[in-house]
C-alpha cells in the first residue's frame, strides 16, 4: 500500500482547531488521539484522522467469537513504514465495548442489547502533530488526499496573539526588582514569583 506524506510547520494552529476542520469534511469517521506521557508533563503528539476508507461495526453474535471476527476483519500486512504518521494510516483505530467481556469471561450478556462491541476506522489519512517539534506529518492513500487534507489544515484559524497584562493589573502586593532578580538577590521584602 503506498502513502504520501508531507512534513508542515504548524507554530500558529492547535490540534483541536485541526480537528474541529477536519471533521466537516470526516467521510465514514474521525478520531483524535493525545499520547499520554507519566506525571504531568505535555504528551508529544496529537494524532488525527479522517475520511477512512474502512469503517467496520462488530456486534455480538451467539457463537461467534469477537475477537476472532477482530482479528479476520483487520487482518492485513504488517506496516512497514517508520514514521508514526504512515504506520497510523495503515492501522485500525476504534473502541471495544466493555459488553466484549462476555466473550471472554463467564459475565451474563445484557437481555436484548444489540449494539456493537467493537466499532473501528481503517486506512484513514492522518496528521500527527509533534508539539515539541511544532511540525505536522500528513499521510494520505492518494495524492488527492493529501492535497485535500493540506487545503483543510489552511483553514484552521491561527492562534490570536495574547496581549500582554496591563501593569496595573499587577496583584498590588507584588513586589519585584529585575536587577535583583537577574543576580539571584530579592532584596528586602520582594516577593519573587
Amino acid at each position: 500500500m503506498m502513502i504520501f506524506t508531507k512534513s508542515l510547520i504548524v507554530d500558529g494552529i492547535t490540534p483541536v482547531g485541526a480537528y474541529a476542520v477536519l471533521r466537516r469534511d470526516a467521510g465514514a469517521g474521525s478520531f483524535l488521539l493525545e499520547s499520554v506521557v507519566p506525571g504531568e508533563r505535555w504528551g508529544r503528539y496529537s494524532i488525527l484522522g479522517y475520511r477512512p476508507e474502512v469503517a467496520l461495526d462488530i456486534r455480538g453474535q451467539a457463537g461467534v467469537d469477537p475477537f476472532s471476527e477482530l482479528a479476520r476483519l483487520t487482518a492485513s500486512e504488517t506496516a512497514t513504514e517508520s514514521d508514526i504518521a504512515s504506520r497510523f494510516a495503515q492501522a485500525h483505530v476504534g473502541l471495544l465495548a466493555y459488553d466484549m467481556v462476555h466473550y471472554a469471561a463467564p459475565v451474563p450478556a445484557w437481555p436484548g442489547n444489540n449494539t456493537p462491541v467493537a466499532r473501528l476506522v481503517g486506512k484513514a489519512n492522518v496528521v500527527v502533530f509533534d508539539n515539541l517539534t511544532h511540525t505536522a506529518t500528513i499521510a494520505a492513500h492518494s495524492p488527492q488526499e493529501l492535497e485535500r487534507l493540506v487545503a483543510h489544515l489552511t483553514q484552521v484559524p491561527a492562534l490570536a496573539p495574547k496581549a500582554p497584562p496591563h501593569a496595573s493589573a499587577r496583584p498590588p502586593d507584588l513586589l519585584f526588582n529585575t536587577y535583583a532578580n537577574a543576580v539571584g538577590a530579592t532584596g528586602v521584602g520582594a516577593k519573587v514569583y
